[in-house]
């Protein structure tokens, strides 16, 4: 997370400037980032020019897979000012190959096939848990940045 203010002309663009720079982050570079959310709060004087200005000079120090969703909030006494908190995911982590090996070559289409079929679901059966649950394979369990949800999955499914 970090946050960043700005007055006066180019208002939103020094505000996005000073959050990326924000000494929360440190040196961590923004190639990384999965997702950003941008929360601009700022009188009725913030034009949304100048926050598309922002919002493409920050998609600019990031990947261009790097999914930006935009919200703004009025706030009167921000006349002349803006602020900005900007939400990062996806800094340092692991990515799912890391994590899932071989997870590259899971099609999805088949995760899907084995899901049972709304029509195949009776109303007067009740749904078995294991249907639900799709087994995973070769994942370490000494993991400890595996989620715990993921973790009982696994041990369900054996």
């Amino acid at each position: 997370m970090a946050i960043g203010q700005g007055k006066g002309e180019n208002k939103a663009l020094q505000a996005v400037n000073q959050a990326i720079n924000h000494p929360l982050l440190g040196q961590i570079s923004l190639d990384s980032a999965a997702g950003i959310i941008a929360n601009f709060t700022a009188g009725g004087d913030l034009a949304l020019s100048e926050i598309s200005e922002a919002l493409m000079y920050l998609q600019e120090q990031t990947n261009s897979s790097t999914e930006i969703v935009m919200g703004t909030t009025v706030n009167s006494r921000m006349t002349e000012r803006v602020q900005v908190n900007l939400i990062i995911t996806g800094l340092g982590a692991a990515t799912l190959e890391d994590v899932l090996p071989g997870s590259e070559q899971i099609n999805r289409s088949n995760r899907i096939d084995t899901q049972p079929r709304l029509d195949e679901i009776s109303a007067n059966r009740p749904i078995e848990k294991r249907e639900l649950l799709q087994p995973i394979q070769s994942i370490n369990m000494d993991n400890l940045d595996l989620p715990a949800f993921l973790r009982r999955q696994i041990q369900v499914a054996r």
